[in-house]
């Protein structure tokens, strides 16, 4: 009996640290971050600016030490605006709906058919990508950087050509652009019957010159999201490299700076309370691996 007395005391105890943490320490620091999120907001709108949120924390996959491009911010559109005015590839098997934007090739309109955002069936799927230009943009992305200058690689501007107007768990979709310089860039594109796309990517060199270009991966998302603050509960940037889970909190890499790392495989994404985005290369792949904030 008196063991058990000890047991429950020692639950209880537990119970009221990580409580007390809640209370004192997390609750005021997520509230401080929010206050300094809607200030920054509004000094952009007192100063004429347009709204832009800077990025969170994107994961990035490279096979070497090479700068990302760039991404451009979001201008606030209304996420069915811009989804009406562009060109896309279908995507449906069933319990992913959405599409790829052909203009850039990203993976930036996912919706999750099997959760809605309230309790009926009939209320909207839940939204997990966002394209570029929306106020919460997040997206997957890949390309192809250059080693020297010169040399044109695909853009956000890019407008690929597809094979097949649907992606699903029985239609594959194979993307194609020709740079006009003797370079033929390919994607290929599976989705399984869940949520795992698989990319195969190639380059034909037609030119009479050799090319050296570095293949890259990201998920970019725009603006912090608000989260639970709950101690046990990891959201934001998080990967496992050389077999050693990472999880980083926005702040301290907004405080901190960039993280970079190395490993021969491993992941590395997004997570939020319930939904996680992540980029696997091959496992047999050594990799350069950064999360960065600007």
């Amino acid at each position: 009996m008196s063991d058990q007395r000890n047991l429950i005391l020692a639950i209880v105890l537990s119970v009221g640290i990580i409580l007390l943490f809640q209370v004192f320490y997390e609750m005021p620091r997520q509230r401080a971050l929010q206050e300094a999120q809607q200030q920054e907001a509004a000094e952009l709108a007192a100063s004429g600016g347009d709204g832009t949120v800077k990025p969170a924390p994107a994961g990035a996959a490279t096979s070497g030490n090479v700068v990302i491009p760039g991404m451009e911010g979001a201008d606030g559109r209304q996420r069915e605006a811009v989804l009406a005015e562009r060109r896309s590839l279908r995507i449906d098997n069933g319990r992913l709906h959405g599409s790829l934007s052909l203009q850039g090739g990203r993976i930036d309109d996912i919706t999750l058919a099997d959760y809605h955002e309230e309790l009926s069936k009939s209320s909207p799927e839940i939204k997990l990508l966002n394209p570029a230009g929306t106020a919460n943009a997040y997206f997957a992305e890949s390309g192809w950087v250059a080693a020297t200058d010169g040399v044109v690689v695909p853009s956000g501007d890019t407008l690929w050509q597809t094979d097949t107007e649907t992606l699903s768990a029985n239609q594959p979709a194979v993307l194609t652009w020709d740079n006009g310089a003797g370079l033929a860039f390919e994607k290929s594109i599976t989705l399984d019957g869940n949520y795992m796309f698989e990319l195969t990517r190639s380059v034909t060199n037609n030119s009479d010159q050799p090319v050296t270009l570095h293949p890259y991966d990201l998920v970019s998302r725009w603006g912090t999201p608000q989260i639970s603050g709950f101690y046990i509960l990891h959201e934001g940037p998080i990967g496992v490299m050389d077999e050693t889970l990472t999880e980083i909190d926005y702040s301290d890499l907004q405080d901190d700076g960039d993280v970079e790392m190395t490993s021969a495989g491993g992941w590395l994404g997004i997570t939020d309370k319930y939904w996680l985005t992540a980029l696997v290369p091959a496992q047999a792949e050594q990799l350069v691996a950064n999360f960065r904030h600007s």
